[in-house]
């Protein structure tokens, strides 16, 4: 979570989710 890049994966799944 730290880690930029687990920050657009979050994003992204929450794009995905919607």
């Amino acid at each position: 979570m730290t880690s930029p890049i687990s920050c657009l994966n979050l994003q992204v799944i929450n794009l995905d989710e919607f």
